[in-house]
């Protein structure tokens, strides 16, 4: 069996499939590097690093509310709070990695806000392919997974050469450069 998709909904996608690949290149460096970063701060308790994941995990269970704010404030209202909260993480991170009030609140924005993000994505691009829902899911899904993947790599080489505070900062600029994208009207 094929399915066919048409002209407008791979038109609609391209604002979706860029800022899934930039998001997940932004958020390959908290993935990545974030934990061990925290674990070597001589200013950061053990015990933040340690618990570094359970706080993610436990902060992942907010994200979880994205379906019920999409349906109050919008599709495109619940991508840009979730794109503010999870490029705002890096950048605490990056600059506030001394301060273990930022060190706390950095992994709870991530946690809520990255499961916030991929619940957006999914009924961002389910919207997109109205054909073919599944094909919507998996789509922003796959190019997510292409840029944690790809981010990852970029993510070790600036670490090396600029440092990991530049890094989260950096990675938090690409993070806020995907408001520029939005989802387009479907007629």
């Amino acid at each position: 069996m094929t399915v066919n998709h048409s002209k407008k909904e791979w038109k609609n996608s391209i604002p979706l499939i860029i800022a899934s690949l930039f998001i997940g290149i932004s958020c390959s460096a908290y993935w990545t590097f974030s934990r061990n970063f925290m674990l070597n701060l001589n200013s950061v308790p053990t015990y933040l690093g340690e618990w570094f994941w359970v706080i993610i995990g436990v902060a992942g269970l907010l994200g979880g509310t994205a379906g019920v704010f999409i349906n109050k404030f919008g599709l495109t209202s619940a991508y840009r709070i979730s794109v503010l909260a999870l490029s705002t993480s890096s950048l605490i991170l990056g600059i506030y990695h001394s301060n273990n009030i930022m060190g706390f609140l950095s992994p709870v924005l991530f946690g809520s806000s990255y499961i916030f993000m991929t619940g957006v994505l999914i009924v961002w691009g389910i919207s997109v392919f109205k054909t073919n829902p599944s094909f919507g899911l998996g789509i922003p899904f796959l190019v997510l997974a292409l840029g944690q993947a790809m981010g990852s790599i970029f993510s070790g080489v600036i670490a090396d050469i600029l440092g990991f505070q530049s890094l989260f900062v950096g990675a938090s600029i690409i993070g806020y450069v995907t408001l520029l994208f939005k989802q387009n009207p479907i007629k």
